[in-house]
């Protein structure tokens, strides 16, 4: 009887030590979406040239399409609603209006990969800016609640939000 329930307890134990992984590696993934996709879409990118020659046109194009789509979602919502709000174009969107014309022309690759480097270079700036964001936070954890004055030899602990310059 007491080693079912061992058993039964390791059992969750288990599968609560799997949950709680599965919820770390989704956050971690969340946090980095945008370089995950600039990602795919440059494997993308890279299949479709590598193969080129053994993919029909449709295939060739499609993969192109995929990797418009992927890499470029994410920027592309951020520049069209940026464009809305301040009434005037912006960097994102003329990237997306360089991308879309090559790929009209012909230059599916080119743009594909033009879109590829505007996202990673997004997603590179959204990292470091969170990190940073992380660290002043962490920083800020440091800051003491109390100071000691020192005033005619006598020390005095007051709360930092009471010291004036």
């Amino acid at each position: 009887m007491a080693t079912e329930v061992d058993s039964i307890y390791k059992l969750k134990r288990n599968q609560l030590k799997r949950n709680i992984l599965n919820r770390k590696s989704l956050i971690k993934m969340k946090e980095h979406k945008e370089l995950i996709a600039a990602l795919i879409s440059g494997i993308t990118i890279l299949f479709a040239w590598m193969f080129e020659s053994h993919l029909t046109s449709t295939a060739f194009v499609f993969l192109h399409l995929l990797a418009f789509i992927i890499g470029g979602y994410a920027k592309a919502k951020e520049g069209i609603t940026e464009t809305i709000t301040n009434k005037e174009l912006n960097v994102e969107m003329l990237m997306i209006f360089a991308a879309i014309g090559s790929a009209i022309i012909g230059y599916w690759t080119e743009g594909a990969i033009l879109i590829f480097i505007f996202a990673l270079s997004g997603a590179l700036e959204t990292y470091t800016l969170n990190k940073s964001n992380k660290e002043i936070s962490s920083l800020m954890n440091l800051q003491p609640e109390e100071a000691i004055i020192v005033k005619n030899g006598v020390e005095k602990k007051v709360p930092v939000d009471h010291i004036t310059g």
